[in-house]
């Protein structure tokens, strides 16, 4: 029923299920020491990312102006067109161009974000370094993305983990090894 009601306009209109808009998920590497891999760490992180604009609560809409219903689509989000051809009456549907799909408009944009509800901000996040982890290893925190427009919800921020050379030993899974030349007799005894 999608399909047909989509292509040729008698599906749903204006009543079907909204999606949820999600932000977009942010990637930070960091780099750690062997010593801080074998026992765990936090590590203090800086990074930039879009977040819902404080004046207008993520709306997009200035302060004392308010968010109207389209009058090009009436709050459906849709627009349909009728064609009549020699076959009959020929209905289309697409997405509203004035108010991209979302059937409401803002009077007055937001001037802090210009409209969009999102602004970029710089976030300081401490991130726990498991014990034992390896290297190329990425940890997930969940909702520390990027923010989503109109009431969506927040990405991920995944931080990839690399482990420095250390100057003596070396890491193969879970052992450490360390090359240390002796000479013949200490190796007999």
């Amino acid at each position: 029923g999608d399909i047909f009601g989509g292509s040729f306009g008698f599906g749903s209109r204006g009543g079907g299920r909204q999606r949820v808009v999600r932000g977009n998920d942010l990637r930070y590497d960091i780099d750690i020491t062997l010593e801080e891999a074998a026992f765990g760490t936090t590590k203090s992180i800086s990074f930039n990312r879009l977040d819902k604009c404080s004046e207008c609560k993520g709306s997009g809409a200035e302060k004392g102006s308010g968010i109207e219903t389209c009058y090009e689509c009436n709050g459906r989000g849709q627009v349909i067109r009728r064609q009549r051809t020699p076959f009959g009456l020929f209905q289309t549907s697409s997405v509203c161009p004035k108010c991209k799909g979302e059937g409401k408009i803002i009077k007055h944009e937001c001037k802090d974000c210009d409209g969009t509800g999102l602004v970029r901000i710089k976030k300081k996040l401490e991130v726990r370094i498991p014990t034992g982890i390896d290297d190329d290893m990425r940890l997930r925190i969940e909702g520390e993305g990027d923010g989503a427009p109109k009431q969506g919800i927040n990405g991920d921020l995944y931080v990839f983990v690399h482990a420095l050379p250390h100057q003596y030993f070396t890491r193969r899974e879970d052992n450490i090894y360390l090359e240390f030349p002796i000479s013949a007799p200490q190796a007999a005894l």
